[in-house]
């Protein structure tokens, strides 16, 4: 229905490089067509689409997110409700990607299923507490872009290493070099974290956004 609307809505235009010699499409038309496309295919001539669309600018904040879709269950069919993770350009004012979360999955593994067909390189991913993960992380750094995470209790080992670090930085970054130098030329060394904190960090309960393990000259907050 919304793509019938937007069609009359914007007749004019789309007769400019349209010849519509039988007038707009029905409703029943653009769903017959969209049934019959394949979604795979799509997601990837979308994904070419956005690659050219932003090629002459840089990616900017890329904030990934979950949301289950309102009344999306199904009681017939015994069917939960539709969970989606989308990834929206922050700059550009759209959406550059969606997946939805299958079954046996969860919002994390679709987040980086998500990530893993986008190019990241000069964007910002952003997202909440639950995607501050390694994995996750280093998936963003090997496409590359950086990472911004919420950091809250639920990584209570990390939000204890980062409140070390704001209540002693110069200590922790020395210990941290110290490690990096003494470590196996096979083991990649942990980089410090450099986070944003709030006046709740000074009185040890930090509420951080952790921007971690970045390699030199990336990812400064």
């Amino acid at each position: 229905m919304d793509f019938a609307e937007f069609a009359e809505d914007r007749e004019v235009l789309l007769r400019e490089f349209l010849r519509l010699e039988n007038g707009l499409p029905s409703h029943d038309t653009f769903s017959r067509i969209f049934r019959l496309l394949d979604p795979a295919a799509f997601g990837r001539a979308f994904e070419a689409f956005l690659g050219d669309l932003g090629a002459d600018g840089a990616a900017g904040v890329l904030a990934i997110g979950g949301k289950t879709l309102r009344r999306s269950f199904d009681r017939a069919a015994a069917r939960s409700p539709l969970h989606v993770v989308t990834a929206f350009g922050a700059d550009a004012r759209l959406s550059v990607g969606q997946r939805a979360v299958a079954p046996g999955e969860n919002e994390i593994t679709a987040a980086r299923a998500l990530l893993a067909m986008l190019t990241l390189d000069g964007a910002l991913v952003t997202g909440d507490a639950i995607h501050a993960q390694a994995e996750t992380a280093h998936l963003v750094l090997d496409r590359g872009g950086d990472y911004l995470f919420a950091l809250k209790a639920n990584r209570p080992a990390m939000l204890r290493e980062v409140a070390a670090f704001f209540a002693d930085p110069i200590s922790i970054s020395r210990s941290a070099t110290s490690r990096r130098w003494s470590a196996a030329p096979s083991v990649r060394p942990a980089r410090p974290w450099c986070c944003s904190t709030s006046s709740a960090a000074k009185a040890s309960k930090p509420s951080c956004k952790a921007n971690g393990h970045l390699p030199p000259g990336r990812g400064a907050v």
